[in-house]
């Protein structure tokens, strides 16, 4: 890994807006800002993994979940890019993600905060029997190219 991509690994850019760059300001970058509880550009990033082709590392992508809100994005390491960001429905923070398969056919999440499914708002006297935890697992979408 040449230097310039050790750099950018400190640069990478999702769940929060990045003013040297311009990332979450500009039309292009904005909506990836936006979740179903609003425009959120202040995330909270947690426990990154690297994609993996029977159960080793292949450095094609790395996922990492905001806590703050049920997201996670899939960063492609070769161009260093956020490709894409998902909401994972019923869930609440995700904390125990992200987990990768030993073959990348998931992104495993799992919510830090019981809700109730199907979510819905109620009062808290009956947050028994109706608050449940979610571990919800994501289909990710074959790549055969792989990144060294």
């Amino acid at each position: 890994m040449d230097c310039h991509r050790v750099e950018c690994l400190k640069r990478f850019l999702f769940f929060h807006n990045f003013q040297p760059l311009g990332y979450g300001y500009s039309e292009e970058t904005k909506p990836m800002l936006n979740t179903s509880h609003g425009f959120i550009p202040w995330g909270d990033s947690h426990h990154p993994d690297i994609s993996q082709t029977h159960g080793e590392i292949d450095g094609r992508f790395i996922f990492i979940n905001e806590n703050n809100t049920p997201r996670i994005a899939k960063i492609d390491l070769k161009t260093f890019e956020t490709t894409e960001i998902i909401e994972v429905p019923n869930s609440a923070g995700n904390h125990s993600s992200s987990f990768v398969t030993e073959n990348t056919e998931y992104v495993v999440a799992g919510t830090r905060f019981s809700v109730p499914v199907p979510q819905r708002d109620m009062p808290i006297s009956e947050y028994k029997g109706n608050f449940q935890g979610a571990l919800s697992f994501i289909s990710v979408a074959p790549n055969p190219e792989i990144c060294l």
